[in-house]
């Protein structure tokens, strides 16, 4: 497989501005007072249903979007649309509910509560599979918290989903493209490989 492209390979994986839908404005942060206003929803970029680096990359740039973009707006159909996301339904259920009965909104100062964060180049393929996985981090915003309306409560996110730490990504191409893998689809796949099998660079395929 070619290798990604670009300048952002190894830091923060952002999707680039172009795959953003142009705001009413600029991004305003919830409050006690009012939810997440001129949020900007993400697009696909073209390449990331392709079996490349590149495709990786930018299939890790759009689901940290659409996760987001969820979390600040309760519109799950980006991010309930990504292949292999049904896996996330609990997760999914609690941002539906939450902004379509009124119950709340999520307080943040920017537009990524999560993210992650790459620590090397290139992915690495597992054995001779179509499994990858790329050293890196996940990070928690740990100012950002849900804000429960009826109770006026505060529940931070790193209550509910951690603190940032090392936690590499494990992505598996398939019929619809790329798909993340939860821990126990990663344990199954390790296992299915043969003993000597070894990983390898994606463009030593």
């Amino acid at each position: 497989m070619d290798s990604a492209s670009g300048s952002q390979v190894r830091g923060p994986v952002v999707l680039p501005a172009q795959y953003y839908e142009t705001a009413n404005g600029p991004f305003e942060a919830g409050t006690l007072e009012h939810g997440p206003q001129n949020v900007a929803k993400p697009k696909e970029p073209e390449n990331m249903r392709e079996l490349s680096e590149q495709g990786i990359l930018s299939f890790l740039q759009y689901w940290c979007a659409a996760q987001n973009y969820m979390y600040l707006t309760g519109d799950i159909s980006l991010f309930e649309a990504l292949p292999g996301n049904d896996k996330y339904s609990t997760n999914i259920g609690i941002y539906s509910k939450l902004y379509s009965r009124d119950e709340g909104w999520v307080v943040c100062d920017t537009e990524r509560p999560t993210g992650i964060t790459l620590n090397t180049d290139r992915p690495v393929r597992i054995g001779s599979s179509e499994v990858f996985r790329w050293e890196s981090m996940y990070t928690v915003d740990n100012k950002a918290h849900l804000y429960l309306l009826k109770a006026q409560r505060n529940v931070s996110f790193t209550d509910m989903y951690g603190t940032t730490r090392r936690a590499d990504v494990f992505v598996k191409y398939g019929d619809n493209g790329w798909q993340m893998m939860d821990d126990a689809e990663v344990s199954a796949a390790k296992e299915s490989l043969a003993p000597s099998a070894s990983a390898a660079s994606p463009s030593s395929r």
